[in-house]
């Protein structure tokens, strides 16, 4: 918890805007193809819990731990568009955490999903993280669906 907690202090203060809203990242779930082709991880952490941060203009950044069981932080853009009711999100961030899986320190991941209000200040985020296997040449895709509450300031 103190780790989260650093983490959320210094994507408050890297930030040149007041914070429209903190995430609360609470858990995934994996589509059966990530875990047939991703054979040697038999089991996922499937209860991810961190926070993170989006500005005013979009930019975001955090902390969780991963479904590796690994801290993983995060920097990037959040885009949001009003759908009635409800927001449409879709987030391009760097990533750390997934070095054993991805061969980089730093891993792209692209998200697309939807806010649905449950009071004036929180919302419920559900978005999913396509993920892309390649094994022996051959690629396959995958999927992850991330749920959080995002709370307005």
């Amino acid at each position: 918890m103190k780790t989260y907690i650093t983490a959320l202090l210094i994507s408050l203060a890297a930030s040149t805007a007041s914070a429209s809203e903190l995430v609360y990242h609470l858990g995934t779930w994996h589509s059966q193809r990530t875990y047939v082709e991703n054979y040697e991880r038999k089991s996922y952490t499937e209860v991810n819990f961190g926070v993170g941060y989006v500005s005013d203009e979009g930019w975001t950044g955090g902390a969780y731990r991963n479904s590796y069981g690994e801290f993983s932080a995060y920097g990037g853009k959040t885009w949001t568009w009003q759908l009635g009711r409800m927001d449409a999100v879709v987030s391009a961030v760097l990533a750390t955490g997934y070095q054993d899986r991805s061969n980089m320190v730093l891993t792209p991941l692209i998200s697309a999903g939807v806010k649905a209000p449950i009071t004036e200040q929180l919302s419920v985020l559900v978005n999913v993280v396509p993920v892309v296997f390649r094994n022996s040449g051959d690629s396959k895709l995958g999927a992850i669906l991330h749920v959080g509450i995002t709370q307005k300031f």
